[in-house]
């Protein structure tokens, strides 16, 4: 997403420093995604450290949230992608 901030895209996709812009959403959806991830893991140590009915179903349920917060960040990123074809489509037009 960073790679975007020198390319006339990221002015787009910034909406003009909106508050709520499709990047700042697709940052968050990332942010989202490595936080997820970083919970799942710990949550997966610390269940072998204390074996617990309790905390072996909150780790197969943070382990079961993080595997389906993936796809979605993907498919975030799918939707950026088009964004960005589109955008480079639509600026090739405008040159011919």
């Amino acid at each position: 997403m960073l790679a975007f901030a020198g390319s006339k895209i990221f002015t787009y996709l910034s909406e003009e420093g909106k508050k709520q812009s499709y990047f700042v959403k697709i940052v968050a959806s990332f942010y989202h995604f490595i936080l997820v991830q970083t919970l799942a893991i710990f949550m997966g140590i610390f269940c072998q450290a204390y074996a617990w009915v309790g905390f072996n179903f909150l780790g197969y349920w943070a382990m079961c949230y993080a595997l389906l917060v993936a796809p979605a960040t993907a498919a975030q990123l799918f939707n950026t992608a088009r964004i960005v074809n589109t955008a480079a489509s639509i600026g090739k037009n405008d040159a011919e």
